[in-house]
């Protein structure tokens, strides 16, 4: 038989670090206004991409971390329906 675990604190605590790097993508500036001769508007492009591309990292992760407060608040909510009622139940966590 297979024993699933589950701990939702590290699923809380790897939420928050997911919010952390989304922050952390927020925060970087694109350079704006370059003059790089014929290569501009490639430069220009290829920033424009990247920023793109990180926008869309910034909501995937965001959404993950809710994920996992969800399925965090999830366990503890069921967990606790189930030790509750189950006579000489606890708590399947640690």
């Amino acid at each position: 038989m297979s024993i699933f675990s589950v701990n939702p604190d590290i699923l809380d605590s790897q939420a928050g670090k997911l919010d952390q790097v989304a922050g952390d993508l927020e925060s970087v500036s694109y350079p704006t206004g370059l003059d790089l001769g014929r290569s501009t508007s490639s430069a220009t492009t290829a920033i424009s991409r990247l920023s793109s591309k990180a926008s869309g990292a910034v909501v995937q992760a965001r959404s993950v971390a809710s994920a996992m407060r969800t399925a965090a608040a999830s366990f503890r909510s069921t967990d606790e329906s189930v030790a509750s009622s189950t006579p000489g139940g606890s708590h399947g966590q640690s």
